[in-house]
Order: structure tokens, then sequence, then C-alpha cells
């Protein structure tokens, strides 16, 4: 019973201490943050989740031209690696 109460101990108070930690960092966080009125903002966009950020270029036009810009500029340089690989193996693009 006392190994079993003693490991419970151990890892209810490592819990605490990593709870404890994460609390601080974003104290600190926080304060810098609020030091820099100018990379504030944007440690706090960088520190979002993708949904949430996907969301919030979703609701302007802007962010859909940026979503779709970077659809086709991944779509173009795709084609060029392709047209490599087929250069590169001189295979012949026939129809």
């Amino acid at each position: 019973e006392e190994r079993v109460a003693a490991s419970e101990l151990s890892r209810v108070t490592e819990d605490l201490l990593s709870r404890m930690t994460k609390v601080v960092e974003a104290s600190q966080e926080a304060d810098e943050m609020k030091k820099d009125p100018i990379q504030g903002p944007i440690l706090g966009f960088h520190r979002m989740a993708v949904t949430a950020k996907l969301r919030i270029l979703g609701e302007d036009k802007a962010g859909w031209m940026l979503i779709g810009g970077s659809f086709l500029l991944g779509a173009v340089l795709a084609s060029f690696f392709l047209l490599e690989i087929f250069t590169s193996w001189r295979c012949r693009l026939s129809s």
C-alpha cells in the first residue's frame, strides 16, 4: 500500500509541477507580449492553433486570395517537379 501511495504522490507532484511550469511560462510570455506592441500580436498569432488561423484567414477576401495563391503556387511547383522528372528520365509527354 505504501508503494502505491508513494507512486501516486509522485505522479501527482509531477503533474502539479508541469502545470505550474506552464503557468509561469505563459505569464512570462504575456509580459514579453506587453513590452513590445509590434511583436505581441505576431507572437500571439504564431501560438494560435492552425484551425483558428485558417478561420481568421477565411473571413477576409485577402485571406482567400492568400490561400488560393498558395494553392496555385504549390500546383505550379509540383508541375515543374513532375516535368523535371519526366525530362530526366527522357520520357515524352505524348497524348
